[in-house]
């Protein structure tokens, strides 16, 4: 398929949607360990 150049172009996306991405991320990471502190104490 590559020699055919038949292989779709890859989506790379923009550097904002990337960062905005990874703030997401650690975001829902920290609600998570938040969330596991608060079971605790209760």
């Amino acid at each position: 398929m590559l020699k055919a150049d038949m292989l779709p172009s890859v989506y790379i996306p923009k550097r904002t949607s990337m960062e905005n991405k990874l703030l997401l991320r650690s975001r829902i990471s920290l609600v998570r360990v938040r969330t596991q502190i608060k079971n605790k104490i209760h």
